[in-house]
Order: structure tokens, then sequence, then C-alpha cells
């Protein structure tokens, strides 16, 4: 492994070593469990490339297959379990340059997959008055790619599932990291060989989604002296089919007092 001769290869592809920085961006929420902090502390990558388009990522992934340098791909960096942490050291593949709404249709979006999910919504509201189904509670941080590589659900799963449900993705274009580098366009149950595994398999490079019409949520809290009583209220409002519900969720003492 040569991180020398890969750099030298990656013509003006945006590249990052300072040692605090490559630190930074070898992190993600790891920190919240105790155990992966303290077998996650030390990773750390030894370089960070941030390609702005398709054929960069596939520069990177040609040149890294080449000289044998392992890539983690990265987004927003807010999950919480170590997915976008390199732990073979090597090169962070940092796809936040690729930020961009590519397509608003009124029924989905495409978008490519350092987009953020706020960016996504606000974006598809103006246009066709549509939002995302579903979303992670980061939904002001994450990426689109970096939720679909590491996510399962969110704020809106108790009306439309979770992410591998059929048709919570319409669309994946992923990019192969071999001698040479394919473009995959993946729909129906071949999106479930890459949703949710991490960036292992491919680089996800844009997604298409589904969306609902957009709707003006109301937050609100409503207390109860005991806790199976507020879950057995939560159940009864979920089952209700006339009420459009985005997120329900029961949480005991002393949860709401310290964090509402």
């Amino acid at each position: 492994m040569s991180i020398d001769a890969f750099r030298a290869e990656l013509g003006d592809i945006p590249v990052q070593d300072h040692p605090r920085i490559v630190q930074q961006r070898s992190r993600d929420h790891y920190w919240y469990s105790p155990v992966l902090k303290a077998k996650l502390d030390h990773v750390t990558a030894d370089i960070v490339v941030s390609p702005r388009s398709n054929e960069e990522v596939r520069t990177v992934l040609r040149v890294a297959f080449k000289h044998d340098i392992a890539i983690t791909p990265r987004g927003a960096g807010t999950g919480n379990y170590g997915q976008a942490m390199p732990l073979s050291g090597g090169a962070i593949l940092d796809l936040m340059n690729m930020d961009k709404v590519l397509d608003i249709r009124p029924d989905r979006v495409r978008a490519q997959a350092g987009a953020i999910i706020e960016k996504i919504d606000h974006e598809t509201r103006a246009a066709v008055g549509g939002e995302l189904r579903f979303h992670p509670s980061t939904y002001r941080m994450a990426s689109i790619g970096g939720f679909i590589a590491g996510g399962s659900g969110g704020v809106g799963s108790i009306r439309w599932g979770g992410l591998r449900a059929l048709g919570s993705i319409l669309g994946l274009k992923v990019i192969t990291c071999e001698a040479e580098p394919r473009e995959l366009d993946l729909v129906g149950e071949d999106i479930l060989k890459v949703a949710h595994a991490y960036g292992t398999n491919g680089i996800i490079v844009e997604a298409e989604l589904p969306l609902a019409p957009a709707h003006d949520w109301v937050d609100m809290i409503v207390g109860f002296d005991d806790f199976i009583e507020a879950c057995r209220f939560s159940e009864a409002v979920a089952l209700q089919d006339g009420l459009l519900i985005k997120e329900l969720s029961p949480c005991a003492a002393p949860i709401p007092e310290a964090y509402f």
C-alpha cells in the first residue's frame, strides 16, 4: 500500500492529509457507545479524498484498487455505530462535495449522495409541494447517501415503513471498486443488495426516492403519570386511520424533562 503513489494519480481531485482534519473525517458518532469508544478511539485514515463527480469517484476507486488502498465512504458522519470509520486505514471517500438535487418530479426526487436531507425537502416543497416520506432524526445534518447506506428508518416510518421496504427507494446509482469501476443502476429488489450495506459492496453516488404531499407538521407533547398508559395511548393513536402522523414516540421519565 502506497499512499503517496495513490495520491500522485488523483490529479486535481481534492485531497486532505492534515492530521487533525483526517482524524475528524475518520469519526462518526461512535462515542455514544462506551464499548465502541474504547475499541475505535485509535482508528484513523491516512488521507481524505473528496470527489466532485461520478467520474472522479471512478478515478479514486480505480487508483485505490491499483495500489491496494482501503476505501471507506463517508457522508455527514452522523451514524452511531462506526460505519464510516476506516478500520483498515487508507482513504476516506468524502462524498459531501456531491450535494446536488438532480431532478424533482411530482412523485419523486433524485439527488447526489452528499445532498443534505433537509435541503432536499426544502427544494421539493418549493418545486412540487412534496417531501420525503421519512427521514432520520439527524435530518438537518445527514446526507441522503449516508442515510441509505447506514440507516433503517426514521421520522415518518410509522406511516411508510423502513428503508428496506420495497418502494421506499426507487433507484440507486452505485460505482464498484475494481480495476475498471462500473456504474450500476439498481431498481427493485436489487436495491436491497446495497441499502444498509455501509458502502461495503459499492459506492452510492445517486439516489431516487418517492415523495409524499408536504404538510406543516405540528409537534405535541402529551403527559401521563404512568409509562404503560403512555404506551397504550400511543398504540391507539398510531392505529387511527383518520390521523396524519409523522412520528409517535412514548418516552419514559426523565427523558422528557431532561431533553424537552
